[in-house]
């Protein structure tokens, strides 16, 4: 969860710091949230890709109703998040006294967020790119 919490804390901080108002998402936190579920959610995709090309032996990108999983998975995960930041108050935790502070700098953690997402994402496309390559043999 520790993971998630960082995913959600730096870009949060960043937003606050920034007091940025042009968005459509209404508060920094909705906005912190929504990108730590993308980022998820391709992460949760690249590691489905791997388990059905090992059991499987399938490349599910090839299947054509993947896109419309991912996608709802996608709508899920930034529900969930929101559930559990808002109406659990993980996020009012994070910053509470109890919890263990992360030590970055609100731009090394930002930057760090900002890596994990095109990772995430460029992991999700390579996968599916080499299971292509290993399957068409």
């Amino acid at each position: 969860m520790r993971v998630f919490d960082f995913l959600v804390f730096y870009p949060m901080a960043s937003f606050k710091k920034r007091e940025v108002t042009d968005f459509t998402w209404q508060t920094p936190l909705e906005r912190a949230t929504i990108l730590a579920a993308i980022s998820s959610t391709f992460l949760l995709m690249s590691g489905l890709e791997i388990i059905c090309f090992l059991v499987f032996r399938i490349n599910i990108l090839d299947i054509y109703y993947v896109v419309f999983l991912f996608l709802a998975g996608g709508i899920v995960m930034v529900f969930l998040f929101n559930y559990i930041y808002f109406k659990r108050k993980r996020y009012e935790y994070i910053i509470s006294s109890q919890y263990k502070s992360f030590k970055f700098s609100v731009t090394a953690g930002v930057i760090i967020c900002f890596l994990v997402f095109i990772f995430s994402i460029l992991a999700t496309v390579i996968i599916g790119a080499i299971q292509y390559n290993l399957l068409k043999n």
